[in-house]
């Protein structure tokens, strides 16, 4: 009879963990930036998806509710893939060992899925207190304190640049760049650098220091676009005449970029560059030649901490 219990007993424990392992999330998409998950709140509020949030800093990973049924989680998964095509099926085994929680979020008109406990009021009525919510939740779950976001970065590029000179067209052609910067990105995806970009061969020498403020949006497969304004101090020298002076001006651009995620610290860039130049270098009494704008292309490595 003992014997009876004991093998009943091992039987319901073993069903239930297979069960626990079949428990399956819909991994929807991930961010880096808090404020996005408000608008990823609406548009799943939007499909009837109910949205959990795990923070694994310094990302924010969007999850469904949990399903016991496969098939639930398959219906979900169709329902998601238009907006996010990279959304995919995960088990609940393998989100345990993160280690970490994943939290309900609120939405317009909440309604309980798969008997999963809400953490927050049943209405919310504007986008601000889903906002106040959210910082709320994050901050509650994983303090700064403990868990630092890494948004200090450092820049390394190597590129080519076009350099146009509108008098002789002498000095009109590619050549190699260099490019180091460092900055500091913010949580709504704002940054503020300082930067060298160095672009030198045996004819003209040309030194640019300048500080950019940039904005990064956030893709679902890894990769970010930017773009932003540039503001800096160019020197320029001809190499070719000696007797020559150096040319010292304010440069102003633009730039746009796209990033790649290799790592969590790592990730691989490259970025189109214009700058508006007003170097004019007097060769002699009757000569000079006008630099007015130049075009870089950059590849590079990026590093956050």
């Amino acid at each position: 009879m003992k014997l009876l219990k004991i093998i009943i007993l091992l039987s319901i424990a073993v069903s239930l963990a297979f069960s626990q392992e079949l428990s399956q999330r819909v991994l929807i998409t991930k961010t880096s930036h808090k404020i996005n998950l408000v608008n990823i709140n609406h548009t799943l509020h939007q499909l009837g998806v109910k949205m959990y949030v795990q923070t694994l800093t310094p990302d924010y990973y969007v999850y469904s509710a949990s399903y016991k049924n496969p098939k639930n989680a398959q219906n979900v998964l169709k329902r998601v893939r238009g907006k996010f095509p990279y959304a995919k099926i995960v088990t609940i085994d393998n989100l345990s060992k993160a280690n970490t929680k994943i939290e309900a979020i609120p939405q317009e008109e909440d309604t309980q899925e798969d008997g999963l406990q809400e953490v927050a009021s049943q209405k919310v009525v504007s986008q601000e207190e889903q906002i106040r919510l959210l910082q709320k939740l994050m901050d509650d779950t994983h303090p700064q304190s403990t868990n630092p976001l890494k948004n200090f970065y450092i820049n390394i590029a190597k590129g080519y640049t076009n350099i146009n000179d509108k008098i002789t067209s002498k000095f009109s052609n590619n050549r190699t760049s260099y490019l180091l910067e460092g900055g500091y990105e913010y949580e709504n995806g704002f940054s503020l650098s300082l930067a060298y970009l160095n672009t030198s061969t045996s004819d003209i020498s040309m030194q640019t220091v300048y500080e950019a403020v940039n904005y990064r949006y956030d893709l679902n497969n890894g990769f970010r676009l930017g773009g932003g304004i540039l503001v800096g101090l160019s020197s320029l020298e001809i190499n070719s005449y000696a007797s020559t002076s150096a040319s010292r001006n304010l440069v102003y651009g633009f730039d746009l970029a796209v990033e790649y995620k290799l790592k969590d610290k790592l990730y691989l860039f490259t970025k189109y560059q214009g700058f508006l130049l007003t170097h004019t270098i007097n060769i002699n009494n009757t000569k000079s030649i006008s630099l007015n704008h130049t075009n870089n292309i950059l590849f590079g490595l990026g590093y956050k901490f």
